[in-house]
């Protein structure tokens, strides 16, 4: 895995928080316009120019803000409709301590196994290869020398 894979689910969740924030937008907008309003009825209007002034910046500021993590969301979800869309192919095998790297436990999970095993595999430097598949699931193989010299093997056929 060389990124982060996009989700519906991820780009959901930052459109929500988007959200949000244009909500705490609006409130102070609305706030703003409270205090031009009041500045403007008990006639001061000593700051109803720089008020007003402040909100056209600030609806500028804000508007193309949006705009551009709109074109952002858009974009994200294209590349995941595009995906959905396309046949998936199974990873290429990625060495384990680069998969694993700062999320032992999580890969460790999906591969049945503890963190534990995880970090003493990644420390012992042996040759594990993490392999994800595209129904979303991992696998793992271990690459080790076959035979040893001066071993043999007693017996069987020679």
């Amino acid at each position: 895995m060389s990124g982060p894979q996009l989700s519906a689910v991820m780009i959901a969740d930052d459109v929500l928080d988007l959200l949000r924030v244009a909500v705490e937008n609006i409130r102070h907008m609305q706030a703003l316009f409270g205090a031009i309003k009041n500045d403007h009825k008990h006639g001061n209007h000593a700051n109803t120019w720089q008020l007003a002034d402040l909100g056209a910046y600030l609806g500028y500021d804000w508007g193309n803000y949006h705009e551009s993590q709109i074109s952002r969301a858009q974009s994200d979800l294209a590349v995941v409709e595009r995906d959905a869309q396309s046949p998936k192919q199974d990873q290429r095998p990625i060495p384990l301590v680069e998969y694993a790297n700062g999320r032992q436990a999580a890969v460790g999970a999906q591969l049945g196994l503890s963190q534990t095993a995880i970090n003493k595999a990644m420390r012992g430097n042996r040759a594990i290869f993490i392999t994800e598949h595209a129904d979303g699931t991992l696998s793992a193989v271990e690459h080790k020398a076959f035979g040893a010299i001066g071993f043999s093997l007693k017996g069987g056929a020679q």
